[in-house]
């Protein structure tokens, strides 16, 4: 399966802790008349796991999928499962049932962790398969929890469970949407026009318009007559979070059967990213997502981007490209910029700051632009077998094409674990970065970094 957001780790072996050579320093930091400057997106610290119940459960594995400014100032979501020594990929986001959580800090320094008595109205933080359906995540897709913010307050969605707050503090939960248990809609075939039934699986992005929401959502399509259901794209709207309408497209003609992955506002009003076979694609929708049409070209073969904001020139897309050679798969991390979503280019990023990496995420804020992702490391010691690990990182710019990139730190200087940062936020205080840890033998441990001061 191939991962979307969330950072499934293939490491070539788990020779972590093996001695080594200690990860270098994490930025830098210029003196000043009063004391250390602090250099927003070049210095980041991790934040402190609060006695080790912060981002850790007894006997669950903890991630943190995704952040957003809002609430109290910051809100990340992510989610918590049971741990299973002997599951071979224990950062799985199609392990449901699962648990969703959510932390809020006002300041980016102090976090507290939400638990069951911030979920009113019978809200339940227990995230199951809805609606009744075998749905086709373990092979097309992953399902993890998103939240952003809007005029009225903050969504949170995962799978298909929908939670409303207008703080941060306190949240409801969406119950039973009728249209996600399936819409009809005519599209075009060989042989005609046809009626497809789409049945909503999964959220994949959800975004707030000056009218509302827009989300992508993995569907199960069928085709009446067909044989079966298939996985697809679709999108849909809503005013308020809580009734969704499908946007009525020509699917398969316009999007293929690949994901949705990434939608902002930008060019004539929407723009969104996602792969259509091999390829990564770009499409442009109006500002009330009724009409969309595809941008010429590709903005690479074999490659899938991830992220979507507006910044730069206009537009900037993180994901990656993947490589097959000598029964080898490598994997290089990609920027791509555009002034109105239709024509894009690759950003000519240094080669050392980008090859065995892999870009989730990336947001606007102050200075320029700021992505999160991961970088796979290895490491050579005389003796000892190849030490192959990955680290967070965060890439930024001032300009949407020009990037630098710092490795976010570990638990410590020694610390072979792996890590990886799967969303990123800017807010007036500075920048937040989250993801998760994972050691060989133990569960996986959610991470949140920071990088605060002046901006």
């Amino acid at each position: 399966m191939e991962r979307l957001r969330l950072p499934v780790l293939v490491l070539a072996c788990w020779c972590l802790l093996a001695g080594g050579a200690s990860l270098g320093g994490c930025g830098s930091r210029a003196a000043g008349p009063s004391g250390p400057a602090v250099q927003v997106g070049v210095d980041w610290s991790r934040v402190a796991d609060g006695g080790g119940a912060l981002f850790s459960s007894p006997g669950k594995s903890v991630m943190v999928t995704d952040v957003c400014a809002g609430g109290p100032g910051l809100v990340a979501v992510g989610y918590s499962l049971p741990y299973d020594p002997a599951d071979r990929d224990p950062v799985e986001p199609n392990d449901f049932p699962c648990t969703l959580e959510v932390w809020t800090s006002e300041d980016g320094a102090a976090w507290t962790r939400l638990g069951d008595e911030a979920f009113t109205g019978g809200a339940s933080r227990r995230l199951e398969k809805e609606y009744g359906r075998e749905a086709l995540w373990d092979e097309y897709g992953t399902a993890e929890p998103r939240v952003v913010s809007g005029p009225a307050g903050l969504l949170a969605v995962c799978g298909l469970h929908i939670f409303k707050s207008a703080d941060g503090l306190s949240w409801s939960e969406v119950r039973g949407v009728p249209a996600f248990e399936g819409v009809t809609l005519e599209m075009n075939t060989a042989s005609g026009r046809r009626p497809f039934d789409f049945a909503a699986d999964f959220f994949v992005d959800v975004i707030h318009t000056g009218s509302g929401y827009v989300a992508s959502i993995s569907s199960d399509t069928h085709m009446h007559g067909g044989m079966g259901w298939m996985p697809g794209p679709s999108l849909w709207t809503s005013p308020d979070g809580e009734d969704w309408s499908l946007v009525p497209l020509e699917y398969v003609e316009l999007f293929g059967l690949e994901n949705v992955e990434a939608l902002a506002a930008g060019g004539p009003g929407l723009v969104a990213v996602g792969r259509k076979l091999s390829d990564a694609r770009a499409w442009t929708g109006t500002p009330d997502a009724s009409a969309w049409a595809a941008s010429p070209g590709v903005l690479a073969e074999d490659a899938r981007p991830f992220g979507l904001a507006p910044g730069g020139p206009g537009l900037v897309a993180v994901g990656r490209v993947g490589s097959y050679a000598a029964g080898v798969t490598t994997v290089t991390g990609v920027i791509w910029t555009s002034a109105d979503g239709t024509e894009w280019a690759r950003a000519a990023v240094d080669g050392s700051l980008v090859t065995d990496a892999e870009i989730y995420a990336v947001a606007p804020w102050a200075s320029g632009m700021v992505a999160a992702g991961t970088a796979h490391l290895r490491e050579t010691v005389p003796n000892q077998p190849l030490i192959a690990y990955s680290s967070a990182a965060a890439w930024t710019s001032q300009d949407g094409r020009s990037w630098s990139r710092a490795l976010l730190p570990h638990v410590d200087e020694e610390s072979r674990s792996s890590e990886a940062a799967a969303g990123v936020a800017s807010f007036p205080g500075g920048l937040v970065a989250v993801g998760h840890e994972m050691v060989k033998g133990q569960p996986v441990r959610g991470v949140i970094w920071t990088s605060l001061g002046a901006e």
